[in-house]
């Protein structure tokens, strides 16, 4: 993970995709030079908002690349294991094209000029917000609703819920699209919608396990990171198992546990880092051995 940097923006470096040109030039030969021109510019401010936005809260942009049908913002962290920080940039690509609607939708009443370019841009990034605000990873609305989860739970369990909805409209739709097809109507849209997101929630499912153990690892980072975290303590039996205090443990917080002994009596404090590190070096499996790892590892430090 990087450090958050005041000269994130700085370094942020702008690429042309090599696809840009040849789908240029053939927009302009089909004729739809209009619509794919403010397509791309719907699609390109949207990312650019979420890549403001992640500057905006300390995170470093590393790259803003110009595809064919839009842009992507490479930023240079984890930032979904931060729940509010998911859910701002998140919401602000969407909020982003419904701000250029409203100044757009706003152009005819001071300057009274019938401009077909004008349809297709408030028409592009209405379509553009209002998508994006599904309820399904990996689009901005699932995203907003795994922060909001995130908030709750660990990371790894609103992954899975989330993307649980997001399989779900995905069956939806492409249900849907089926029925229309036996009714003698075939959707691309709906077709490509309900794909699109079986296919990602299905994947994003995959990968809770992986956000869990980021979300774990990068504690320290975020600590170092933010200057200060809220502290949580907890108290745990000695033969309390280390990946079900893993599942307890929430996110946006630091933890120290107290270990206890069978009569309730302390026998150390053990930290969440010391938790994490003891299992990814499989070095033991219940709390007691969590502490004595920490105190090796300080006593070789």
């Amino acid at each position: 993970m990087s450090s958050r940097s005041p000269d994130g923006a700085a370094r942020c470096q702008i690429r042309l995709s090599p696809w840009v040109l040849p789908v240029l030039a053939g927009a302009l030969c089909l004729g739809l030079f209009p619509l794919w021109c403010m397509g791309v510019l719907a699609v390109a401010s949207h990312e650019l908002c979420h890549a403001l936005a992640a500057w905006r809260m300390g995170f470093t942009v590393r790259r803003l690349e110009l595809l064919p049908l839009g842009a992507a913002a490479q930023i240079d962290t984890l930032f979904e294991t931060d729940p509010i920080c998911e859910v701002g940039i998140a919401l602000a690509g969407p909020i982003g094209n419904l701000l250029m609607v409203s100044l757009l939708a706003s152009i005819p009443y001071f300057w009274p000029v019938e401009n077909p370019w004008l349809a297709w841009a408030i028409t592009a990034n209405l379509s553009v917000a209002l998508c994006n605000l599904i309820p399904a990873l990996p689009l901005d609305g699932g995203r907003v609703l795994r922060g909001i989860l995130a908030a709750r739970m660990e990371i790894g369990r609103a992954t899975r819920i989330a993307a649980g909805v997001s399989l779900g409209i995905g069956l939806a739709v492409t249900t849907a699209a089926l029925v229309m097809l036996v009714a003698g109507s075939f959707h691309v849209t709906a077709w490509f919608l309900g794909i699109f997101l079986l296919a990602n929630g299905w994947k994003e499912r995959k990968t809770a396990p992986l956000l869990t153990l980021r979300q774990r690892t990068g504690k320290k980072e975020e600590l170092l990171r933010k200057g200060s975290m809220p502290l949580h303590r907890m108290a745990a039996r000695y033969d309390y198992p280390l990946t079900s205090l893993l599942r307890r443990l929430r996110t946006g917080r630091y933890h120290l546990v107290t270990v206890v002994d069978g009569d309730g009596q302390s026998l150390g404090e053990v930290s969440e880092a010391s938790v994490v590190d003891c299992l990814l070096a499989g070095e033991g499996k219940c709390v007691a051995e969590a502490l004595d790892y920490q105190r090796r590892s300080r006593q070789e430090g």
